[in-house]
């Protein structure tokens, strides 16, 4: 991606054709990734973000974020570097943060296994303690 819009405008997409479950890793979220990109993900459909550090403004908004859409979930864990988007069977990964995506060249591409990343990504997920 080389703009800031195309970039968010992909990401929108690929969030917002969730049928059952999205999993973000960030490991640097800012709070622009709950209204930009969870805000964009249906009624019904499991929201998870998986992050290293989350400022206290982002966990703040998280909280009120999860009052509105409880089946959304934020875990902490300090075994993940890279960043990721999963939806239902598919995966990508992403070059930046997401609150960074297209400031500067940057790459979204999509997974040929995305079992295994699944697979990996989720044993992070359920042996990280919750913060949301």
């Amino acid at each position: 991606m080389t703009n800031e819009y195309d970039a968010f405008r992909r990401i929108l997409e690929i969030v917002s054709n969730a049928k059952e479950s999205v999993l973000i890793v960030d490991p640097y979220p800012s709070d622009s990734l709950l209204w930009l990109y969870f805000e964009g993900a249906h009624t019904g459909v499991d929201m998870k973000l998986l992050t290293t550090n989350i400022d206290n403004r982002t966990l703040a908004i998280a909280r009120k974020f999860k009052k509105k859409n409880p089946r959304f979930e934020v875990r902490k864990s300090l075994k993940i570097h890279d960043r990721y988007i999963v939806v239902d069977n598919r995966g990508w990964l992403l070059g930046p943060s997401l609150k960074d995506a297209g400031k500067k060249l940057s790459a979204i591409v999509e997974l040929r296994d995305v079992a295994t990343l699944t697979s990996a990504l989720y044993d992070i997920w359920d042996s990280s303690p919750p913060l949301v």
